[in-house]
């Protein structure tokens, strides 16, 4: 009989254990996620060209520099500043259509 509640013990331990662990590593996981996003929300989009400050421009034209741009190009240079889409084998859709 002893037996029986060694086990079932030892089960709901496993079980706590592993919640307990899944929770933490949420947690760890939305804290980076969410300090990345506010990061990303700190700094404007600016011009590829001159760095002029975009935001709330209704036109794709930056009014500095006077060159024009697509708003799929700028928004990933926004959220990829280096170049690095965050998976490898990952392309633009625009360069696989030309």
């Amino acid at each position: 009989m002893a037996a029986r509640w060694i086990e079932g013990g030892v089960v709901v331990l496993v079980a706590l254990t592993g919640g307990l662990t899944l929770f933490v590593a949420f947690l760890i996981w939305r804290d980076g996620f969410l300090r990345g996003w506010r990061s990303a929300r700190q700094s404007p989009p600016t011009c590829l060209r001159c760095g002029y400050n975009l935001s709330g421009l209704k036109q794709c034209r930056c009014p500095e520099c006077g060159s024009e741009f697509e708003l799929d190009k700028l928004w990933n240079a926004y959220l990829f500043p280096n170049g690095d889409r965050g998976r490898k084998g990952a392309e633009d859709p625009a360069e696989r259509r030309s």
